[in-house]
């Protein structure tokens, strides 16, 4: 097999995002895991192997984008994991921002036949987030989002609570992300240029703290692209919606 000496920018971008993110964010609740750990080293050195070898166009874009996915699904994965069962076993408002904490307690609300809209949210969980050390915080007395973002979060409140006994609403948000890597990956079809945005995408030390804490800034962004993405298709019905749903 032919050796090809360049390394491509995807995988220098790849790890100049990803291990800071290692190094910063617990990918672990507790501990170490050396079987993670080696894993993700495997991952990634293999990622950047690959471009020494002339594969083949098909061969090399299978290849790289199931090992990108890996890396994806091992860090990330790993660090929300993490984040949902920390808060779960430390307390409700444990690193997480107010906005799931109050979708939580509004679908509890929900559930039993309330209003979420009417009822405050005074002696809950919410009331302990710390918003301000003099203002309070106006989602105590109301509640602050569309009712999207509580329809949406019924389905994955109904199946956590089977599986796991519990619902983060982090988790709706975190399959949200998900769902931005996939659209970026069937919009662009040049492979470099993919990978290049897949993982800007991912990996972005810009909006990773806040996906982690659960802000919902991470829906509007995927509604946000979702629309453009089914106007790109001249999909417009479909695509007024998606955008409308993000506002």
């Amino acid at each position: 097999m032919r050796i090809n000496r360049s390394i491509k920018l995807d995988s220098i971008l790849l790890l100049a995002l990803a291990v800071p993110f290692i190094m910063t964010y617990p990918l672990r609740v507790e501990g170490t895991s050396y079987v993670l750990f080696t894993s993700i080293f495997i991952t990634l050195l293999l990622y950047i192997v690959c471009d020494l070898f002339a594969l083949s166009k098909k061969t090399y874009a299978i290849v790289k984008i199931g090992l990108l996915s890996l890396a994806i699904f091992l860090i990330l994965g790993s660090s929300f994991r993490a984040a949902i069962i920390r808060r779960h076993q430390i307390s409700p408002v444990f690193e997480v921002h107010d906005m799931p904490i109050q979708i939580e307690l509004g679908l509890q609300y929900l559930l039993r036949g309330k209003n979420p809209y009417s009822e405050d949210y005074v002696g809950t969980p919410l009331e302990e987030w710390h918003f301000d050390d003099t203002a309070t915080n106006p989602a105590i007395y109301h509640f602050v989002m569309g009712p999207f973002y509580l329809l949406m979060s019924i389905p994955v409140y109904l199946v956590s609570n089977r599986l796991f006994g519990y619902f983060d609403a982090r988790l709706p948000l975190y399959l949200l992300y998900g769902a931005l890597m996939l659209m970026a990956g069937l919009l662009v079809k040049d492979i470099h240029k993919k990978l290049v945005f897949i993982i800007l995408l991912a990996f972005s030390p810009a909006i990773l703290n806040y996906v982690l804490e659960g802000r919902t800034d991470v829906a509007v962004h995927a509604f946000l692209f979702l629309g453009w993405f089914l106007l790109y298709k001249n999909k417009f019905i479909a695509g007024g919606i998606s955008l409308a749903i993000a506002f």
